[in-house]
């Protein structure tokens, strides 16, 4: 296993841990909404693609509700179906929904597939240079590099603060993507 991959691997350990101990989860995921929306006001011109929480993973829900009600079309993300990247889906709240693989939430095979303007992002750990450290699969590096030579749109990580390293940076592979800033329930970073 190389280097960057043991350190890729001690990472997300410390961070779950983190995430373990942590009991105000609700109210912090109601910050990071209030800080989204205050720093992206929502556009009903463009299209927000969020994520179903996994495990220990922000609940970007309170995001997309939250647009929606301001006019903003919505989707999630579906693994394609050659296993590799992501596709977008429509998501309509109340809509109808199935349950992934992996236990998560999504729209149905007819939902309309849509390409976001702004994709908010799960994240194991940010650094501040937008160096994102994932679950590993590498579903969203494959479709943020994809979708960057086809259209210019925002990546925008969602954290808790115990997510961003401001000390050191992660390790960077050749195909892992940056994101262009991260929300948190304390603060909004834009990486140039």
């Amino acid at each position: 296993m190389s280097v960057h991959k043991d350190n890729k691997i001690k990472l997300r350990r410390q961070a779950h841990a983190l995430a373990d101990s942590s009991a105000a989860r609700h109210r912090l995921d109601a910050d990071i909404c209030k800080r989204f929306i205050e720093a992206f006001a929502p556009d009903p011109k463009k299209i927000l693609s969020f994520f179903w929480p996994m495990a220990r993973e922000c609940d970007t829900r309170l995001i997309a509700e939250t647009c929606s009600d301001m006019g903003m079309v919505c989707a999630l993300p579906v693994i394609r179906t050659d296993g590799h990247g992501l596709v977008f889906r429509q998501w309509m709240r109340g809509g109808p929904m199935v349950r992934s693989k992996f236990g998560t939430m999504e729209p149905t095979a007819d939902a309309p597939e849509l390409v976001p303007d702004v994709m908010l992002v799960p994240l194991v750990m940010i650094d501040l240079h937008g160096t994102r450290l994932g679950r590993g699969a590498g579903h969203y590096d494959a479709t943020l590099a994809d979708l960057r030579q086809k259209k210019n749109f925002m990546a925008i990580g969602i954290a808790y603060d115990w997510q961003v390293s401001d000390d050191e940076a992660l390790p960077l592979e050749s195909h892992d993507q940056r994101l262009d800033g991260v929300v948190t329930p304390t603060r909004v970073l834009l990486f140039p």
